[in-house]
């Protein structure tokens, strides 16, 4: 029997991550590891392993568990004991991509930056010692943002599934779907399935959430997660989604007659061309890692909710549009690239819409899933207390 294909049909030929023994990506830091460990020993070294605490005996197996789901001070100590060093804390630095063009300097540019000698000669005479420019003063507030970017990325890049690298090595299985005589009920079965998958998200996304930088207590940025859950869930799955079907974090690929059945033709074609959209444009993971930030803040997903500190969301907004504009500025990138995310924001909500207008029919089949069922809380199938 032949071994499953990958998503990409790219083998893995470099062996196991040497911290949690997933599949590796390449050299970071001085050791062999996954983007998963790569991102995490960035980021817990970064805030101190001061407050990394193991709770058992400190000798935690790491070996083929979900990285999210390993003792933190384990982890951190293993990323040392295999050689892990952070060099710099600044990785996002401002120099153009590798995809852009780029001009050598020659000789002549050379000449003309340079100034002439009988120019050189008038400014020394000229110039006072108290006319020596000094060198620019060190802008912290710079170094703050960056490093607040960077946590925002390494964190997205940890809890995702889907990013560009990690997509590459995942193996594919078949999302089998119950038949049942009434075509409703075998609708509620797949969605039954299929709810798994979103609560495996939200649980993923919620040390995201934790770790961005705001006033809000743990009920508001729930709150404010039911309302936009499914655009960032969406936004996630960008590389996941194509006509082919939707590949879920555990391998399967739901085809798309199946997923059609789940959401209805009309809306998987509308999430189809968003997603076109979107890769149309190039956009990184990064930017997709700042962008879903904007998007969580953003009023507009509170229509009927309504936040214990909502005097603080319009500058916590603010802040964040304006992280997005100088992570693209550090990546040099195109100025319309937050223009152009910004213009997705109605694709987005109509998106919300329809998906919250699809999920209507299961209200009545509430009983169909867990009674702690997180995705029937957060999607609003449970009865509003009145």
């Amino acid at each position: 029997m032949s071994s499953p294909p990958t998503f990409s049909g790219k083998e893995n030929m470099s062996g196991p991550c040497t911290v949690c023994e997933k599949p590796g990506h390449g050299v970071h830091y001085g050791a062999w590891t996954c983007d998963s460990c790569k991102c995490f020993f960035a980021r817990s070294s970064r805030r101190g392993s001061e407050n990394l605490v193991c709770h058992i005996n400190s000798k935690c197996d790491l070996s083929g568990r979900e990285p999210r789901m390993i003792c933190k001070y384990c982890r951190f100590q293993k990323c040392l004991k295999v050689g892990m060093k952070l060099y710099t804390a600044h990785r996002y630095a401002p120099f153009p991509l590798d995809n852009q063009v780029r001009r050598s300097i020659t000789p002549n540019d050379m000449v003309s930056q340079s100034p002439s000698p009988s120019s050189s000669v008038q400014s020394s005479e000229t110039m006072g010692i108290d006319d020596v420019p000094l060198t620019e003063p060190f802008d912290i507030s710079k170094l703050i943002d960056q490093l607040e970017i960077n946590n925002i990325v390494d964190s997205y890049r940890e809890g995702c599934c889907f990013t560009a690298d990690k997509i590459k090595n995942v193996e594919v299985k078949e999302f089998e779907v119950l038949a049942s005589q009434n075509a409703e009920i075998t609708r509620v079965k797949a969605w039954t399935d299929y709810a798994k998958e979103y609560e495996t998200d939200i649980k993923a996304l919620i040390p995201y959430i934790d770790d961005l930088q705001d006033s809000f207590d743990s009920l508001d940025k729930a709150i404010l997660l039911r309302g936009c859950a499914f655009q960032i869930y969406f936004l996630r799955r960008i590389r996941a989604l194509n006509p082919y079907g939707l590949l879920l974090s555990d391998g399967r690929v739901i085809k798309m007659n199946e997923l059609q059945l789940l959401y209805g033709a009309p809306l998987v074609m509308e999430m189809l061309q968003v997603v076109d959209r979107i890769l149309q444009m190039e956009f990184t993971d990064e930017d997709i890692a700042m962008f879903i930030p904007v998007v969580y803040y953003d009023k507009t997903n509170l229509v009927d909710l309504k936040l214990r500190n909502q005097e603080n969301l319009s500058t916590t907004s603010v802040k964040f549009r304006k992280l997005f504009v100088k992570h693209s500025e550090a990546r040099c990138a195109d100025e319309r690239v937050f223009a152009e995310l910004v213009k997705l924001r109605p694709a987005l909500h109509k998106l919300k819409a329809k998906h919250q207008q699809c999920l209507e029919f299961l209200k009545p089949y509430r009983w169909a899933f867990p009674e702690t069922s997180l995705f029937a809380e957060v999607y609003g199938l449970d009865p509003k207390v009145v």
